[in-house]
């Protein structure tokens, strides 16, 4: 990436405070930084921290950036009562969805004490933050295996590699 940002000619900057982000007439940025640098840019891009209190963002508002609520993301899926019982550790490949909303996430996933977690279900958590955070976190999801097998076997191919 940086090689990229070397031949298109993007300077960055680290360990510098911005003090004041504005725009001015030509609709160029100006930062001002360390309380007596200046710079100016076309574009920025601004890196937060994620931080969860929305009053962290509201200075970002003055530059015409519309502002929305945090949310969390990066959680695993929990379940009250889990088919899964019983198999907590066993990781696998899965393509991982949310029932009702058109978002698949495939990759590496385990089973938990609580439920499902590992970078599919991460990832998830994170491109649903919107529509689960509006569904009250009341959801349901789809672990999809092996498409050729039945509920039965995959719980009995599970099982052999917990015992293994």
């Amino acid at each position: 990436m940086l090689d990229e940002c070397k031949k298109l000619d993007i300077d960055i900057y680290l360990k510098h405070q911005v003090d004041n982000i504005s725009k001015n007439i030509d609709g160029i940025f100006v930062l001002s930084v360390n309380k007596n640098q200046s710079y100016f840019a076309k574009n920025v891009i601004m890196a937060t921290e994620g931080h969860s209190q929305l009053s962290s963002y509201l200075w970002m508002e003055t530059l015409g950036i519309n502002i929305i609520s945090p949310l969390p993301s990066l959680f695993s899926f929990n379940a009250v009562k889990s088919p899964l019982a019983g198999l907590e550790g066993v990781s696998f490949d899965a393509s991982i969805s949310i029932m009702g909303f058109n978002i698949n996430i495939s990759g590496p996933a385990i089973i938990t004490h609580c439920g499902i977690s590992g970078p599919a279900p991460l990832k998830l958590s994170a491109w649903a933050v919107i529509e689960l955070y509006t569904q009250k976190y009341e959801y349901e999801i789809s672990i999809h295996l092996y498409p050729q097998w039945n509920q039965t076997e995959i719980q009995n191919e599970l099982m052999n590699f917990k015992s293994t």
